[in-house]
């Protein structure tokens, strides 16, 4: 089926289902074909003796996180111990980790777009993050937009307001204002603009990503990061960004 886009069709069925085998045009690469072997969490998992795959698009909570576990339980539900197509698509081969990065789909279904659809995931890591473009990101977007997520973060676009800034500290840490435990999910400091769980200055709000942010951020009481920006939870966050100016 020529062209250079093949978005998901409004039934949930794939344009790989729809053109009967892998797409082509300029945006797609190939597909491979395996028995999912272990699911690593919401958006990763093995297929086969190669190395692990991670969801292209798309983003679950991480460990610890509200939805942590309800993603990881729906991902297995819908492809553990089944054969699934993974897509490949230009630009979006391997990311920072070594893992191959790809849509998964079973029976011609797109299971990130149904995790997105099901409020478990969020349309994330694509252009409007600073990654790169991948065929399916409008249809994400608008999905993920139009959809109620489960832990009732809003959805991850780049249109938020952009943060003040601040160079990340070379010695000691300055602490919160308030009060913070490991199994803290949020901290606010009512009257202040600056969000009291990271340096430089990140402003108070629902939510915020790193494509928002812009630049890295140090988290400053290990595991509480409301807004998810240290994924390795090394008490850096959006460590793949620059550092801060100034």
């Amino acid at each position: 089926m020529p062209g250079t886009t093949l978005p998901t069709t409004a039934t949930g069925r794939s344009a790989t289902a729809e053109a009967g085998g892998c797409p082509t045009g300029p945006e797609w690469t190939d597909c491979r074909v395996g028995d999912v072997t272990y699911v690593v969490d919401g958006d990763t998992v093995q297929v086969g003796g190669g190395p692990q795959i991670r969801f292209v698009g798309m983003d679950t909570p991480e460990r610890g996180s509200c939805g942590y576990n309800e993603a990881t339980n729906r991902l297995s539900e819908l492809i553990d111990d089944k054969t699934v197509t993974v897509v490949h698509t230009v630009g979006n081969t391997t990311d920072k980790y070594g893992r191959e990065l790809g849509y998964i789909e079973v029976g011609g279904i797109d299971v990130g777009r149904r995790l997105i659809a099901e409020g478990f995931a969020h349309a994330r890591y694509d252009s409007l993050d600073g990654y790169e473009h991948h065929p399916r990101q409008d249809d994400y977007r608008a999905l993920d937009a139009a959809t109620t997520n489960r832990c009732g973060t809003a959805s991850r676009g780049a249109n938020l307001p952009p943060p003040a800034s601040s160079p990340l500290p070379t010695s000691t840490i300055p602490q919160p204002t308030t009060t913070a435990t490991r199994s803290a999910t949020t901290i606010t400091t009512p009257g202040t603009a600056c969000h009291p769980a990271y340096q430089p200055c990140l402003p108070i709000q629902r939510d915020m990503n790193c494509g928002a942010v812009g630049h890295k951020v140090r988290v400053i009481v290990p595991d509480v990061d409301p807004y998810n920006l240290d994924s390795e939870g090394d008490g850096i966050g959006c460590e793949s960004y620059p550092d801060p100016p100034g």
